[in-house]
């Protein structure tokens, strides 16, 4: 009985997850697309430093399985530890979220553009993980050529 219970309050509970209500006028760039067995939907709003991931339900009308905040780079902050950083460009390639991102460091050595990738764990968005361009193998940088 005690486990019964248990599966009701956690189903119930997983139920509850809601994504925070998004002001869309503001969303500068956008994507869906498939990430392995997930589908999934970016948005990165004016005025906000972080990217949103959302892992939507399949043939679900939209409807968000889970949503996280992207608000660092390999565990530095956006907001925080660089003076500034523009997401480029946001690409469904080959089951992976991928972006190129332009980062000014808090010193004053101009802009590195990296390649990154956005890390899934259990389902949803976990990290942006990147590496500078000059050190990434060439094929992966040819996705963001023009």
């Amino acid at each position: 009985m005690n486990i019964s219970i248990f599966l009701v309050l956690l189903i119930c509970a997983v139920s509850l997850v809601e994504a925070k209500e998004h002001d869309y006028k503001r969303v500068i760039m956008a994507g869906t697309g498939d990430v392995g067995e997930l589908f999934v939907r970016f948005l990165l709003l004016s005025g906000e430093s972080c990217l949103i991931v959302q892992s939507l339900v399949p043939g679900g009308g939209g409807e968000i399985l889970g949503e996280k905040d992207i608000c660092s780079i390999d565990g530095k902050k956006i907001a925080d530890d660089y003076a500034a950083v523009d997401f480029k460009v946001g690409a469904f390639k080959a089951g992976k979220l991928v972006f190129e991102v332009g980062v000014t460091p808090l010193q004053p050595i101009g802009e590195i553009v990296m390649s990154c990738e956005i890390i899934f764990s259990n389902g949803l968005a976990d990290h942006l993980s990147c590496k500078e361009k000059d050190f990434v193998r060439k094929e992966f940088c040819a996705d963001f050529e023009r």
